[in-house]
C-alpha cells in the first residue's frame, strides 16, 4: 500500500496522498517522512524488513520528490535483503526453509541499482512475481518433492532444499 500511495503521490501531489505516505510509513516503523520537502523528516535506519516492496516505494519518493535520501534509505533495506541470501543466490524468508526461483528480490535490487545510477526508468517496470513454477519434472524426485498423482511438482521442492542454517519455522 505504501508502495501504491507513494506513486500516486507521485502523479498527483494531492496532500492527503502524501498523508497516507506518511501514516503509512509510520506504521510500517520507517519512522516520520516528514513533509514533501523533507521538514520533519525522521526515518528509522536501518530499517530491518524483509519487505522488497519498502525498496519500489522509497524510489517512488525519490522521484516524487527529488530527495535523493530515499535512494540511500532503498540500500539499506536492499542491504538486509542482501544478508538474507543462501549459498545458493536465492532469498528464503525468514522462518521459511525454501525459497522461490521467481523471487521479487533480484528485481527490486535491480531497480534499485538502476535508480542509484539514475537509469531507473530503462529498466521493465517492476512487478510482482507469479510465485512458483508448477511444471513436470522429469528428474528424480525423493517423496517429499511428488506432488499429487501426477509428474508435476513445484520449483520449491525441486530446486532447494532444507538450509540448517535458515531460522526455523
Amino acid at each position: 500500500i505504501l508502495w501504491a500511495f507513494a506513486t500516486a503521490y507521485g502523479h498527483s501531489r494531492a496532500p492527503q496522498d502524501w498523508d497516507a505516505v506518511r501514516t503509512l510509513g509510520q506504521i510500517l516503523k520507517l519512522g516520520d517522512f516528514g513533509t514533501p520537502q523533507g521538514q520533519g523528516r525522521s526515518l528509522v535506519s536501518p530499517p530491518r524488513t524483509y519487505d522488497w516492496r519498502i525498496i519500489y516505494a522509497l524510489i517512488a519518493l525519490a522521484e516524487a520528490t527529488g530527495d535523493r535520501g530515499f535512494i540511500q534509505e532503498a540500500t539499506h533495506v536492499a542491504d538486509y535483503l542482501v544478508s538474507l541470501q543462501a549459498p545458493t543466490g536465492l532469498f528464503p524468508r525468514p522462518g521459511a526453509s525454501h525459497a522461490r526461483t521467481g523471487d521479487e528480490i533480484p528485481l527490486a535490487l535491480l531497480h534499485l541499482a538502476a535508480a542509484m545510477r539514475q537509469q531507473h526508468n530503462a529498466l521493465p517496470a517492476m512487478s510482482l512475481d507469479k510465485r512458483y513454477f508448477h511444471a513436470r519434472y522429469y528428474g528424480p524426485l525423493a517423496e517429499s518433492q511428488k506432488k499429487r498423482a501426477d509428474e508435476r511438482t513445484t520449483d520449491t521442492l525441486v530446486f532447494y532444499k532444507d538450509d540448517p542454517d535458515l531460522p526455523p519455522e
